[in-house]
């Protein structure tokens, strides 16, 4: 009997584990969608990776030939993926993703997964990252606002 038990909760585990990995991979692809449509151009292609979740917010990396950055996108009421900033090393910072709406915690979880994830990219290409200067704030339809 606890043999049985063992195996529900084994299989029942191996379930929720392999279902979050299949609907992370769904989101992060439906967020590399939404800059591919936005930014990607046939002469410079757009390279968007690592993408990290927490909750309804992601951070996106991304290169596109020499220049790159980082997209902080949430999740409407409607579960599609807006841009909400993009940014270089600051949409990393905690203070700066608080001022954006996310608790303290969801802050520091999305900095915190966003500089592991990093860490396994090229130093090359990482570097990109930096060179967005400034933060450009969007609006729900994908254009420019606002840039400090």
């Amino acid at each position: 009997m606890l043999t049985l038990i063992r195996t529900v909760l084994i299989a029942s585990t191996l379930t929720f584990c392999l279902s979050f990995t299949s609907q992370a991979n769904d989101e992060s692809s439906a967020i590399e969608k939404v800059l591919m449509e936005t930014w990607n151009k046939p002469d410079t292609p757009l390279i968007v990776s690592p993408i990290v979740i927490v909750d309804t917010w992601a951070i996106a990396s991304w290169n596109q030939g020499e220049k790159g950055g980082r997209a902080l996108l949430n999740q409407d009421d409607k579960c599609n993926w807006i841009v909400y900033v993009c940014g270089g090393d600051t949409i990393k910072d905690i203070d700066t993703l608080m001022n954006t709406g996310m608790t303290a915690n969801q802050a520091k979880m999305i900095s915190h997964k966003i500089n592991s994830a990093e860490s396994k990219i090229p130093k090359e290409r990482r570097a990109l990252f930096s060179t967005f200067d400034g933060v450009l704030m969007m609006d729900n339809k994908q254009k420019h606002i606002h840039h400090h």
